[in-house]
């Protein structure tokens, strides 16, 4: 059994597929929006296949939420 110390801070990452599902876009939107800067960019996990850090999505998303409450924009 590992021991982490409290400070450690687990880091879970998530494929393509639940990224996609999270933002409720496609997998050319994600990549499009890595390429513009405006999307946390994905972190190789072996020769061909990357993956996102779970927290980095939370963020992304928790912004948009937060600039959109704030604008007062509604779907």
């Amino acid at each position: 059994m590992q021991k982490h110390s409290p400070n450690t801070q687990q880091l879970n990452m998530i494929r393509l597929p639940e990224v996609c599902r999270r933002l409720s876009v496609s997998r050319s939107t994600v990549y499009l929006m890595m390429s513009q800067g405006l999307f946390p960019k994905s972190v190789p996990v072996s020769t061909r296949s990357v993956a996102w850090l779970e927290s980095e999505v939370d963020a992304y998303i928790n912004a948009r939420v937060s600039a959109a409450r704030r604008e007062g924009v509604t779907a």
